[in-house]
């Protein structure tokens, strides 16, 4: 019976003695209730302070113990969630909050599950035994998600742990290098299956001259490609390793420019023209060769989806830090959906674009090369015809 019974009891029982003491008008009847009384009062006084004092030891323990919890738990580098028997988040460390936004809220979990995972977690919390899987969340983030029961004293209940390890990064590591044996088996596939083929056609012997002479031009042709292709490869290899050797000083952009547009002008068609606009003042940090042969894929790249009659427009512009450096061609511009994606190695979504010689790196190797060097590089439509590719270089010196 806890106190406030007792206390109600006592009451009662006072008033029915005192009722009795006033019906008999007896003194010694009223000296005895009044002790009688008294002692009560001690005996539930003494109780109340007990109890009082065992409930801020319970209170002291608990606070300790869930201080011990948090410490413990905020001390694991990666996130970490405790939920009570009802699935209701009762710890979590501050990793956890990168990945849940509304655990501070102190939600239910199957709420929380809403809102940030999917199903699969909900069975996993259910689950008593340990078990390990791989999710994605709503956010796009994938985790390996390893949940298992545990008792807590303390709380006298199992609780479900839950621990997160971010793999979004290794996954696409791993996608991307299958991707990059996938594209550069086809990419290779073709030339060695040509070459192969002028070369049994030449063994069988060839008595025209000048077919011979063609057949043997076009198997120079097919070896350079796929030459092309593995030295582009092994070159966006050391690139994305970071083993390139960057040789940075200060450069001119208007000098990048007019050593590109010579190394261009006898490659132009009769009509076609390439021009310098808007050039900066500014002058820029990076590697000299580096950044033309920069230029050099970009405008070889306009130049073949420029019309005969077109022009190219070269472009520089001051921003903040930066150079702003731009190659506008008059072809049939990119669809909005390949604007990132033709950075991607081997990637021909428009085919318009694609030059049966080219090995289809190209993109891929200056983006990194941009990269090492503190630029950035993205493609624009223009607002008439044809495509801008920009790119930036920083106007101060890497530290």
């Amino acid at each position: 019976m806890n106190f406030l019974n007792w206390y109600r009891l006592f009451i009662v029982f006072m008033c029915i003695l005192i009722g009795i003491s006033v019906f008999f008008a007896a003194a010694e009847i009223t000296l005895i209730i009044t002790l009688l009384a008294m002692i009560m009062f001690v005996t539930l006084a003494a109780k109340l302070s007990r109890q009082s004092i065992e409930s801020s030891i319970v209170i002291d323990n608990t606070a300790e113990v869930q201080s011990d919890i948090n410490r413990y738990i905020n001390n694991i580098s990666i996130p970490i969630i405790m939920l009570d028997d009802q699935l209701r988040v009762i710890h979590y460390n501050h990793n956890a909050l990168s990945l849940f936004s509304n655990l501070e809220n102190n939600e239910s979990h199957l709420s929380l599950i809403r809102a940030t995972l999917n199903h699969n977690v909900v069975e996993i919390a259910r689950e008593a035994a340990s078990s390990i899987r791989e999710l994605t969340l709503n956010n796009g983030v994938t985790v390996e998600m390893t949940a298992g029961k545990m008792y807590i004293d303390s709380f006298a209940m199992y609780c479900t742990v839950l621990s997160f390890q971010e793999i979004t990064l290794l996954r696409k590591a791993q996608q991307a290098r299958s991707d990059l044996v996938a594209n550069a088996s086809h990419e290779l596939r073709t030339p060695v299956a040509a070459a192969k083929a002028i070369a049994e056609t030449l063994e069988e012997g060839v008595d025209d001259e000048l077919m011979r002479q063609d057949f043997q031009s076009r198997l120079v042709d097919e070896i350079t490609r796929l030459e092309s292709i593995i030295e582009g490869l092994l070159r966006l290899a050391r690139l994305e390793a970071g083993t390139e050797t960057m040789n940075v000083e200060l450069l001119s952009p208007k000098e990048l420019f007019e050593i590109a547009i010579e190394r261009f002008n006898p490659l132009l068609k009769p009509l076609q023209k390439i021009s310098l606009d808007s050039m900066a003042i500014s002058k820029i940090y990076g590697d000299k060769e580096q950044i033309l042969e920069v230029i050099t894929n970009l405008l070889d790249n306009a130049l073949r989806v420029t019309p005969e009659n077109g022009k190219i427009t070269l472009t520089t512009i001051d921003g903040n830090n930066e150079v702003r450096f731009g190659i506008s061609d008059q072809g049939p511009g990119i669809a909005l959906v390949d604007h990132e994606r033709i950075f991607e190695r081997f990637y021909s979504g428009d085919l318009s674009r694609t030059n049966a010689s080219n090995s289809g790196l190209g993109l891929a190797i200056a983006r990194n090369i941009l990269n090492l060097l503190d630029g950035r590089i993205w493609v624009e439509n223009n607002s008439g015809q044809g495509t801008m590719m920009c790119f930036t270089l920083p106007t101060t010196e890497k530290k």
